[in-house]
C-alpha cells in the first residue's frame, strides 16, 4: 500500500513527466499526486520532489493491472526525450526497492515488468553490426540465452505462474524475445524453442476452453459472510462515494480518506456485496476509483453528493 512506501531508495530521474491533477484530469497511465499528501505539481519552493515522483511511480506500477504494464511503459517512454535513460532509471529504482516492492506484489508481476523493460530497451536501441572487440560479450550473452531458452527453465517459470493470463503473456514475450535474438538456438533435443512454445500455448488454450464447461455444472452460490453489507443499487454509485472522499473532499487541506486507492478497493470488496448478494470484483472497483475513468462513475444527477463544505 502507499503508506508502506514512506522510506524508499530514490533515483535521480533526469526526466520525470507528471500531471498536475489540480489542472488536468490524468490519463490512467499518467504519474500524478493522486492519493498522496503532496503538492499536485510535485513542486515545493520551486524544487521538484523527486522522492515523491519515485514513490508515485512505484505505486502506479503496483496499482496497474498486469495486462496494462506494457502500455504503461510505452506511454511513459513516449513522454520523454531519452526513453532509454528513463528505462535505465526505472530499472535502478526497482532494483533498489526490490524487497519493499516484493512485499506487496507477486513475483510474476516483477518478472513480467523486467521482461517488458528489456524488450522495450531492445526495441529502442539502434541495430548495428557488432565489432570484433565485442565478440567476447556476445559469447556471454549467448551463454545466458542458452539458460533462458532452455525448455527446462521455461517449464520451471511456468510452474511458478498461477493464472492462464500470466502464463500466456510469459510465453508470448519469451517467443518474441527468442525470435528477435541473433541466433536461433537448436537445443531441447533438437527442437526449436518457438515450436515448443507453440505447443505449450495450444495446451494452455485447450485447458482454458474446457473450464466453463466443467464450471457450468456448478450452480453459483452466494457468499455467506455476515460481515458484508448488501447494497440495493449500482456498484459505481457506492464506489464513487469513496472516490469523492479520496480525491474531491478535503478536511484541513488533507484528503477526507487518507488511504491509497488499493486499500480502499480492498475495503469495499471485503465489506460490501452487490445487489444480487455476490462479492464485488476488486478489478471493477479499481477501475471506477481510477481518476482517468470518469466514464465508469455515475453522472452528476445520479451520484451521492457528499461534499458538505469540508474543502
Amino acid at each position: 500500500m502507499i503508506n508502506e512506501f514512506q522510506e524508499i531508495q530514490t533515483v535521480q530521474f533526469q526526466e520525470h513527466p507528471v500531471i498536475d491533477i489540480s489542472q488536468t484530469e490524468p490519463h490512467v497511465y499518467d504519474i500524478s499526486a493522486a492519493g498522496l499528501e503532496t503538492p499536485s505539481s510535485f513542486l515545493e519552493k520551486g524544487a521538484f520532489l523527486i522522492d515523491i515522483y519515485c514513490k508515485s511511480l512505484i505505486h502506479k506500477i503496483q496499482f496497474l493491472a498486469k495486462n496494462d504494464i506494457t502500455d504503461f511503459i510505452d506511454y511513459q517512454c513516449s513522454l520523454v526525450k531519452n526513453p532509454l535513460l528513463w528505462l535505465d532509471h526505472l530499472e535502478s529504482l526497482l532494483e533498489l526497492n526490490y524487497i519493499l516492492f516484493e512485499s506487496i506484489c507477486n513475483k510474476s508481476r516483477m518478472h513480467k515488468l523486467y521482461v517488458i523493460v528489456q524488450l522495450k530497451r531492445n526495441e529502442l536501441k539502434p541495430r548495428r553490426k557488432p565489432l570484433k572487440s565485442q565478440l567476447y560479450d556476445l559469447e556471454e550473452v549467448a551463454s545466458n540465452e542458452m539458460v533462458k531458452f532452455d525448455f527446462r527453465t521455461v517449464k520451471f517459470d511456468l510452474n511458478n505462474l498461477t493464472t492462464y493470463e500470466d502464463r500466456k503473456a510469459y510465453l508470448i514475450e519469451l517467443k518474441a524475445e527468442f525470435l528477435e535474438s541473433d541466433q536461433y538456438i537448436l537445443m531441447n533435443n533438437g527442437k526449436s524453442l518457438d515450436n515448443l512454445i507453440d505447443i505449450e500455448m495450444e495446451k494452455l488454450d485447450r485447458l482454458e476452453s474446457i473450464k466453463p464447461t466443467s464450471q457450468s455444472m456448478i450452480k453459483p452460490t452466494k457468499p455467506a459472510n455476515n460481515n458484508q453489507l448488501r447494497i440495493n443499487g449500482k456498484v459505481n454509485v457506492l464506489v464513487d462515494a469513496f472516490y469523492q472522499m479520496l480525491y474531491e473532499i478535503r478536511s484541513d487541506n488533507k484528503p477526507y480518506l487518507n488511504y491509497s486507492p488499493t486499500e480502499v478497493a480492498q475495503f469495499i470488496t471485503n465489506h460490501f456485496l452487490d445487489k444480487d448478494g455476490f462479492e464485488i470484483p476488486i478489478s471493477t472497483i479499481r477501475t471506477i476509483l481510477s481518476p482517468g475513468k470518469s466514464d465508469k462513475r455515475p453522472s452528476t444527477d445520479k451520484k451521492l453528493k457528499l461534499n458538505n463544505g469540508l474543502m
